[in-house]
């Protein structure tokens, strides 16, 4: 059983529109958001591990902020993934999400 103790809150900031976007989404999949978070992170986990990619997308200055509760072990492999290139965790988490949107042709 998982608890609150086991996550960790990370915020990027991203475009209203999306923000909007991404809870209906959640609602028409009948996910919640903890839930739709932890199935990008561990996509990207599985994809870019062993091959990070090559740019990362910043977060939006101008964004809402986007609060995600992200495992402890996850977050720890972002982490090692943001060292090796060298930019924040929450730029390896806002590249997760926008890849992640991309690839599988979310909202498009």
């Amino acid at each position: 059983m998982l608890r609150f103790t086991d996550y960790v809150l990370r915020q990027i900031r991203i475009p209203k529109e999306l923000y909007v976007k991404i809870k209906k989404y959640c609602r028409a999949q009948h996910k919640t958001m903890l839930t739709f978070y932890e199935e990008i992170v561990t996509w990207f986990l599985a994809k870019y591990t062993t091959t990070p990619p090559t740019h990362y997308h910043a977060s939006f200055k101008n964004g809402r902020c986007l609060s995600l509760w992200i495992s402890k072990n996850k977050i720890e492999k972002i982490q090692k993934i943001a060292k090796i290139a060298q930019v924040s965790d929450a730029r390896v988490i806002a590249t997760a999400l926008i890849l992640y949107i991309e690839e599988n042709n979310i909202f498009l």
